[in-house]
């Protein structure tokens, strides 16, 4: 697992054959695992196996039920597929909206104010 956790140099990693993930670190993934089984959390560390240390996870075991597991490693040969879910680290889905709808107002009014003549 990475330098913060005692492991591996994040840098050689990838050079070493194991996943390149340093772009997703301390970012939001949504992890589909073997089990069907599905946890989101932002990843904190990984080592050239796909070890993932991920923390705030929550497990989604159905549509209404969510279980709030804190940090957990996660066994690489346990993980089907990673999706990054554009979520910051401190945002919950209604954050993300409203982040989004924020950042297209702004960028409207930027155009609206570089097209008004002087």
């Amino acid at each position: 697992i990475n330098a913060e956790y005692g492991g591996h140099n994040r840098a050689t990693m990838a050079s070493k054959g194991g996943p390149d993930l340093r772009r997703y670190m301390d970012k939001r993934l949504s992890l589909k695992l073997n089990g069907s089984r599905r946890v989101t959390g932002v990843l904190r560390g990984f080592d050239q196996f796909m070890n993932l240390v991920v923390d705030e996870t929550v497990e989604e075991v159905s549509a209404s039920e969510r279980n709030e597991i804190g940090m957990v490693v996660i066994r690489g040969n346990s993980v089907i597929t990673v999706s990054y879910t554009h979520l910051r680290a401190h945002e919950t889905p209604e954050h993300l909206v409203c982040r989004l709808l924020l950042e297209k107002k702004k960028k409207k009014n930027k155009i609206n104010r570089s097209e008004t003549p002087l």
